[in-house]
């Protein structure tokens, strides 16, 4: 290369070495930035990413943070606090412990009498299908178990409804016992108005679960700024205790139910009241499954019912199989016999000896007793057998038929069969066995006597863990404590999922802020949107923000979703009214939009953080009332200010410096636990001695007439004994002195 290209060259790849040694610099400025922050995994990747040569992302250390005003968003639901949980209308347990949620659902949610599905019943003799249409409200389920019961995301809740309808048509259309049920969740029924199938349904219940279960109750703090939060103590927050003693009371009283149950029914196993069990089993699945519902609305406990009504309609199936076999053998027999007769009377020419066997072969089908003594003639005989035998035979037939046919319960159909073995000895000698069947019923009553106890001692566990709850709550002294154990209480009772608000009251301040942002009257004040309704145009600017925001935001969406179905189904809507705290009279709402100057041409300057307060309101709001709702989402985000004051800084290399390579150890001569100055300056002097004397290398002699004592040994040396040496002398003389002191001499 020419002079000219060999410095272009090198000024390139210097170039490339001071590029590659800012990377470096980069990389090693952004890994100990994400270790501070605490992302080691982070500050790993990142020089990983470096070292192969990939595309980094953009570091984190040259974001300079944003300043400017801090909005706060909280989103809630408010609900009617104060509500009275005895109130005759709550006839469900979730509903007395929780009476807010079920009323707003009450709004939203369809009439009991329009929800509904349709059972089919086909009858096991005929094949007829016959259709039932049972309701919500034929269920006693109000809105806030529908909450619980429709959730397409859980099965067991599923077959908890599935039971409750089957018990429910089992109790009052009777259907027979090995009856075929199905249940036709997304039939339409043209006899209810406005008809809504479960089905249906659990598209709003899906996203309601999301809005209701997945929020927290909310608190007086949710309603003060961050800052305040500190500051702001929780006022009076409390929970009727009634809304957790009342659904106790009653669970106390179904397992007062239950234990009477089992042991009546455990009583007739001890005694093998076979007879007795097998008369009553209809009746004790009944009041079994009649059981079970009370105690479906209480959480985690084996209240299915499927098994039972499944064991009651094989064991009824089972016995009509056999009387069908006892009647098809009769059938049977009695062509049999009326062909004998044919025989007979069709050859008129046989001995009286022949005709009389032919007829006793024929009474052997329709009768397990011999004629004796025989009639005179053999005509007699066969006028005696075709008459009163063959009337009584067929008229037995009918009777199992008949039974058959008619008997609607495993009780009819048992007895009968009982009843037709003794009427059948005298015409069939193949009895009716039943005795598998029999098992069977003592089977299926022993199960629900095992079921019964369980479930009994697990109630009796669990309401003892109520009362420790309870008694805790009667004895705390401060509100945050007393609540907290009466949720606890209604958990164990309804499951962790139950959602319970205790209400609040506001502190005198923090009310007198809310009323003056809510306004006057029933109707929340909207001038905050002046800007962007009146100025800007926006017909719906709450709905336009929310919407944005329910796209990326998961509960959010939820809200919305339940909101737009709510409205299909029954035409309510979920209507949100916005809140801005602190309350500022000329301050415009910040969450879309807002304008540069005041209403009076003054500039509009935020220099406040905000609390920006969406929310619905399920009863206006009120200043002098208790206050409940949930925190349904919550979230930050900033405004940023149009400057910024940021410093840079970094480490300069000055080119060619480099770290020291020797290290200078000095110890004092003396022990004297201190340096002298003058001690000091001499070893560094003595250093920069002994220093010169080693600087010179063979390459500074090979070319003098040094080079001739070369190679030569070099080694250190010292005037005093605190190192290795070569003066031999002294170590001599060391030794010497080391032998003194041992005593053996020099």
């Amino acid at each position: 290369a020419s002079p000219d290209e060999r410095d272009a060259i090198s000024e390139e790849a210097g170039g490339i070495a001071d590029l590659a040694d800012a990377v470096a610099d980069l990389a090693m400025a952004e890994s100990v930035h994400q270790v501070v922050q605490g992302n080691f995994d982070r500050a790993g990747a990142v020089l990983d990413t470096y070292s192969k040569g990939k595309f980094p992302a953009t570091p984190d250390v040259v974001r300079t943070p944003r300043s400017g005003v801090t909005l706060t968003h909280r989103v809630a639901l408010h609900l009617e606090a104060g509500l009275d949980p005895a109130a005759a209308a709550l006839t469900s347990p979730r509903a007395r412990a929780e009476p807010a949620v079920n009323a707003w659902l009450a709004a939203l949610l369809p009439p009991p009498g329009s929800v509904a599905c349709t059972v089919t019943v086909e009858d096991p003799i005929t094949h007829a299908v016959t259709g039932h249409d049972v309701t919500q409200a034929a269920l006693g389920l109000l809105p806030i178990d529908l909450l619980y019961l429709l959730d397409p995301d859980n099965d067991r809740s599923g077959k908890v409804l599935d039971d409750l309808i089957e018990a429910h048509v089992i109790k009052t259309e009777a259907p027979k016992a090995d009856a075929t049920l199905a249940i036709r969740y997304r039939d339409r029924i043209p006899a209810i108005p406005d008809h809504v199938p479960f089905f249906e349904l659990a598209a709003l219940i899906r996203p309601l679960r999301g809005v209701l279960l997945r929020a927290r109750p909310l608190r007086a703090t949710d309603m003060a700024m961050a800052q305040e939060s500190s500051d702001t103590v929780d006022a009076g927050e409390a929970l009727m205790p009634e809304r957790v003693t009342l659904p106790r009371g009653e669970l106390d009283g179904h397992v007062g139910t239950l234990g009477l149950f089992q042991t009546a029914l455990q009583g007739q196993l001890d005694a093998l009241a076979h007879a007795q069990i097998v008369a009553e089993i209809d009746l004790r699945t009944e009041e079994f499954a009649g059981i079970m519902a009370t105690l479906a609305p209480f959480a985690g406990l084996d209240t299915g019912t499927n098994a039972v009504f499944g064991d009651r309609r094989r064991i009824a199936t089972s016995l009509r199989a056999l009387l069908q076999a006892a009647i098809d053998r009769w059938d049977d027999r009695l062509d049999r016999f009326d062909q004998a007769i044919a025989d007979y009377d069709a050859a008129p020419g046989l001995a009286d000896s022949q005709k009389f066997d032919a007829l006793l072969l024929a009474e052997r089908l329709i009768s397990t007793t011999r004629t004796d003594p025989l009639p005179a003639l053999p005509d007699d005989f066969r006028d005696l057998l075709n008459g009163a035998s063959r009337t009584a035979f067929a008229g037995q037939h009918a009777a199992m038929a008949a039974l058959h046919d008619n008997a609607d319960t495993i009780a009819e159909l048992h007895s009968g069969i009982q009843t037709a073995k003794l009427a059948n000895a005298a015409f069939d000698a193949e009895p009716i066995d039943d005795e598998t069947e029999t098992s069977q019923i003592v089977a299926l009553a022993e199960d629900m006597a095992r079921r019964a106890a369980t479930l009994g001692a697990e109630l009796t566990a669990r309401t003892a863990e109520v009362q420790v709850q309870l008694d805790a709550a009667a004895a705390a002294v401060e509100a945050k404590a007393k609540v907290a154990a009466l949720t606890a209480a209604a958990r164990l009772l309804f499951g962790e999922d139950f959602q319970i608000v205790p209400d609040f009251a506001l502190p005198a301040a923090q009310a007198d802020e809310w009323a003056a942002a809510w306004g006057v009257g029933a109707t929340a004040d909207t001038t905050i949107l002046d800007h962007l309704t009146v100025t800007l145009g926006r017909r719906l600017p709450v709905e336009d923000w929310f919407a944005g925001v329910a796209r990326v935001r998961e509960k959010m969406h939820d809200v919305e979703t339940a909101g737009h179905l709510a409205t299909a189904f029954t035409g309510v809507e979920i209507p949100l009214q916005p809140l801005q705290f602190p309350h500022r009279a000329d301050v415009p709402w910040l969450g879309l939009d807002y304008p540069e100057t005041k209403p009076d041409a003054t500039p509009l300057v935020i220099d406040e953080d905000k609390l920006l307060y969406t929310a619905h309101f399920a009863v206006p709001f009120d200043k002098t009332r208790r206050q409940a709702g949930l925190l349904l989402d919550e979230w930050t985000e900033l405004i940023p200010a149009r400057t910024e004051e940021t410093g840079l800084a970094f480490h300069y290399d000055r080119p060619n410096s480099e770290p020291p390579q020797t290290l200078l150890l000095a110890l004092p001569p003396a022990y004297t636990g201190g340096w002298r100055w003058q001690d000091l300056v001499d070893t560094v002097r003595e250093t920069m001695d002994l220093a010169k004397k080693r600087a010179i290398e063979p390459d500074h002699i090979d070319t003098t007439a040094y080079a001739r004592f070369l190679p030569a040994i070099v080694s250190a040396t010292t005037l005093h004994p605190i190192t290795a040496t070569l003066n031999f002398a002294f170590n001599n003389n060391l030794a010497a002195v080391l032998d003194a002191a041992d005593g053996d001499g020099p």
